[in-house]
């Protein structure tokens, strides 16, 4: 194991298919470096990478392999290659995290997406969340 690495914050042997959903924080992305120089090819690859390290588990992870994120991508490994070589690239901002024995990479926005989204499960499963089928997650609810 790494000390040198974030540690991943929750139990590596949850199950996960209660999350389904992260918080897209546009704000934030729109008004940050990121979202203001990197090219739409360069920000549709990190959306879907985003969203692919959701559903990995653990959750909000994918691994360092950068030939498997061509795979996700439904790219060929040298055009992968290629938006890699931009100066900011689908992986800005991806940091390598301890998933265990395993070092995998991460991206602070989606541990904080995470994190949300584990809230309102908590939440429903309590049954303190009475919304209608569709509805947002904590639709009528005072944040916080």
């Amino acid at each position: 194991m790494r000390s040198d690495v974030l540690q991943y914050p929750y139990p590596l042997n949850l199950r996960w298919n209660h999350i389904q959903w992260f918080p897209v924080y546009f704000r934030r992305h729109l008004q940050g470096e990121f979202g203001v120089l990197a090219d739409m090819d360069v920000q549709g690859a990190a959306f879907n990478l985003m969203a692919k390290a959701m559903e990995m588990c653990p959750p909000a992870t994918l691994p360092l392999n950068t030939d498997l994120h061509a795979l996700y991508l439904r790219m060929q490994p040298d055009e992968w290659r290629t938006l890699l070589q931009r100066k900011i690239n689908p992986l800005h901002g991806w940091v390598e995290i301890q998933c265990g024995e395993e070092v995998r990479l991460t991206h602070p926005l989606l541990l904080e997406g995470l994190e949300e989204a584990v809230k309102a499960s908590k939440l429903r499963q309590r049954g303190t969340v009475d919304r209608k089928r569709g509805s947002p997650p904590d639709a009528g609810r005072a944040p916080g």
